[in-house]
């Protein structure tokens, strides 16, 4: 509301970049022809369906994809229904009503593009904003570790800027990113179950981060870390056969995911092997991975089938371990004073970059972080000693320049009877 703008906001309306005064959407070109003769409000609206739709289903955009309808009522309202009606009347928003299954399970309703409207152009269209009200941050920080990540968070700024992305429905996704780190909007919060730690450097596109910079030197390039093949890793926690402990180890020593694609003829990127493991930790889905799990290891697999090895499944003793080491141990280790670390350790924290008066940079990612180089072999050290103290394992580590997404490996992972230690 324009009454509740402060003077000082007001006067800064000229001085925000291009992407905060404006609104961005991503439609199908079909529907630009609707548009001309209905008023602005009415276009931002249909434009705010569509856009979200194709959001949704990017990867697999002739499936349905399930939208819940608090999204459109929050931003549109209670008549959102109408709205989308209209879409469908014209072919270009189809609608899949179905809001449960035969045992009574509800889940949100679906939607997907008309194959003549996925099938036409994206474009970009835009709208001025009437008002230039800044996001509220809903962050929940109920204990110390959220605490710090939110001030890590604040650390962090996004570029005036933003570099090109590959396609239009690229571009809109990062800029929405990018409006939300602007006004600080961060949203830290635990999830309810695994108790993982979400924040808005974790749920916006990956794509997006590539605008993400620090804060107090724009020039310091920022980093994302990741666990290599994390949970693979975990699973050695569920193993009490020596020979498949065995079996496990060897094939983490290289890249297992390539490795099951590769035995059973599989041609997919790396990152949708990924999600096809998870497909099959979670439900005990008998796909490829299952195939190479039931041929290699038998326990694991039937474990998945069978939905042992944790009470609400693998996957999510997965995510609970993972977040116990990522989102609690290492941030309170690393912010605790009088960590021990070797001469060669102590050396490499004075990397050139980033401000020592404000402390190391850690920014949870999951199974990762978000960080520079002047504090990645402390992070590294404290991370693999955690990794080996609950596993027995020492785990790989790569890191990924954000600006061009260019990775290197920044520590290979070893076997547990490496003779070596972390922070080598």
């Amino acid at each position: 509301m324009a009454g509740n703008q402060t003077a000082p906001t007001r006067a800064k309306r000229d001085n925000h970049p291009l992407w905060v005064k404006q609104r961005f959407f991503v439609i199908p070109a079909t529907l630009q022809r609707h548009l001309k003769n209905a008023p602005e409000e009415v276009q931002q609206i249909l434009c705010s369906i569509v856009s979200r739709i194709v959001t949704a289903t990017k990867k697999n955009p002739e499936h349905f994809a399930n939208i819940l309808s608090t999204e459109f009522k929050n931003s549109i309202g209670s008549d959102y229904h109408d709205y989308l009606d209209i879409l469908h009347e014209w072919r270009i928003v189809d609608i899949n009503n179905r809001y449960s299954n035969a045992e009574g399970k509800e889940f949100p309703k679906s939607y997907r593009l008309y194959p003549s409207a996925n099938a036409a152009a994206k474009v970009i269209v835009s709208f001025n904003k009437k008002v230039i009200q800044p996001l509220r941050d809903e962050s929940d920080l109920t204990n110390d570790v959220a605490k710090f990540v939110h001030q890590n968070l604040k650390r962090i700024a996004v570029r005036e800027n933003l570099l090109p992305q590959a396609n239009p429905i690229d571009e809109v996704e990062a800029i929405n990113s990018a409006v939300k780190v602007y006004w600080g909007k961060f949203n830290v919060h635990y999830s309810p179950h695994a108790k993982r730690l979400f924040h808005t450097a974790i749920t916006m596109p990956k794509i997006a981060r590539r605008n993400l910079i620090l804060k107090a030197d724009a020039s310091v390039p920022l980093f994302e870390y990741d666990v290599k093949s994390c949970m693979p890793v975990i699973l050695l926690g569920l193993i009490k056969d020596p020979a498949e402990r065995a079996t496990l180890t060897a094939l983490l020593s290289g890249d297992i995911y390539t490795t099951i694609a590769n035995e059973q003829g599989i041609t997919k990127i790396r990152d949708d092997i990924k999600d096809d493991f998870l497909i099959f930790l979670n439900g005990g889905i008998r796909n490829y991975v299952y195939t190479f799990f039931h041929q290699h290891l038998p326990t694991l697999a039937d474990w998945a089938l069978r939905g042992k090895g944790a009470k609400k499944g693998m996957a999510w003793y997965g995510q609970n371990i993972e977040a116990r080491i990522m989102a609690q141990e290492v941030p309170r280790h690393i912010n605790q004073p009088g960590i021990p670390i070797t001469k060669q350790n102590y050396s490499n924290t004075l990397i050139c970059g980033g401000n020592p008066d404000e402390g190391i940079l850690y920014i949870p990612m999951h199974d990762g972080w978000l960080g520079i180089e002047r504090d990645e072999q402390r992070i590294a050290s404290v991370v693999r000693n955690e990794f080996h103290r609950h596993l027995g394992y020492w785990v790989g580590i790569t890191k990924t320049k954000l600006e061009n997404d260019k990775e290197t490996i920044l520590v290979k992972g070893a076997p547990p009877d490496a003779s070596q230690v972390a922070d080598e």
